[in-house]
């Protein structure tokens, strides 16, 4: 291909998309580059769909400071790109002393990071925001809402190709040469010319970081499986209930989130894998979620099962390290004009 971008962003998930669309405001040429036939295929289609308060994030890091710049900021983004949105509020249910602990400097956590309205609740409070959650205690965080992933990334997408960024699917990047000071980055179907590239390739980014020369980060694929109930229990529940989370796993635990279409999603469990397009679920890992759900949510029954299905977190921190790793946001000497 002979046509030179200004810049070439790999991968149309939610981050690949959200920056087509905010670049897509000035005066560039902009291509997007995605290996699926499609935007939204992959980590951004499989999650529970929660825009989380930034409680969870360590203090000073790129994720608690996004986390909880992109809450506040997200009933504009809603609006303008038209993406049903509920601010709901959350729980996150305790039963021990420990429990409480945790909740307690969970919420001193989400405090220095700048998030508003947390409180530490009783029985009785629960009860009152939602009847049919079952704990202890609680911490009560009004800002956090659920969203419809799909149709946030592909809003995203529609307006970026609206403002005039170029798509192109089914390309997968398999070698990325720098000439003159101009990026060609070959896929299985042509070659791409760029001055400038976003790597914003998921579970994939490790890979691409190599082909521009960085060789330090490797992405340890993590998957979390999911049940689907049926829209009748979605009556039952109106708020995401969490349990308090092991820091060590990395993940927020086994809970239940109300979809904006009124369903209900058990999970996700948290298993390191190997491959990175494993998307199986196992009998095992959905007798667990049975179990964990049930003790927070006691209207689980298996008639009301209707789906099952997985995602893939892309980390950067190993199985052995656990926990989370910060963002990646960079440019490098070794590889000039990319981000």
């Amino acid at each position: 291909m002979d046509k030179l971008y200004d810049v070439i962003i790999i991968g149309s998930g939610v981050v690949g998309n959200a920056i087509a669309r905010e670049m897509s405001r000035y005066n560039l040429k902009i291509g997007v580059l995605e290996k699926e036939l499609d935007v939204c295929n992959e980590t951004s289609a499989r999650n529970s769909g929660v825009l989380h308060a930034g409680f969870n994030n360590k203090p000073g890091t790129l994720m608690a400071k996004f986390c909880v710049e992109g809450n506040q900021g997200f009933d504009q983004v809603a609006k303008e790109l038209g993406v049903p949105f509920k601010r709901c509020g959350k729980l996150v249910v305790g039963f021990s002393e420990e429990d409480k602990e945790k909740l307690i400097a969970m919420k001193e956590q989400g405090e220095k990071n700048g998030v508003k309205g947390l409180e530490i609740i009783g029985k009785d409070k629960i009860k009152e925001i939602e009847p049919n959650i079952d704990g202890e205690f609680a911490m009560w965080s009004k800002t956090t809402g659920i969203l419809n992933p799909f149709l946030l990334t592909i809003a995203l997408a529609e307006n970026a190709a609206a403002n005039g960024a170029e798509y192109y699917f089914g390309n997968e990047v398999i070698d990325i040469k720098r000439v003159d000071d101009i990026y060609n980055i070959k896929t299985e179907k042509d070659t791409y010319k760029t001055r400038w590239v976003v790597n914003a390739a998921g579970l994939y980014s490790d890979r691409v970081s190599k082909m521009l020369g960085i060789d330090d980060y490797t992405i340890h694929p993590c998957r979390g499986e999911y049940f689907i109930l049926d829209e009748k229990v979605g009556s039952k529940l109106s708020l995401p209930a969490y349990p308090v989370p092991n820091p060590k796993e990395g993940g927020l635990g086994i809970h239940l989130t109300p979809t904006i279409d009124g369903n209900v999603f058990i999970g996700p469990s948290s298993e390191y894998i190997d491959e990175r397009d494993d998307y199986s679920a196992t009998q095992k890992i959905m007798d667990l979620l049975i179990k964990d759900g049930g003790r927070i949510f006691p209207h689980i029954r298996r008639e009301d099962f209707i789906r099952n299905f997985a995602g893939i977190r892309p980390k950067l921190a190993s199985k052995e390290e656990g926990g989370y790793h910060d963002f990646v946001i960079e440019m490098r000497d070794e590889a000039p004009n990319v981000l």
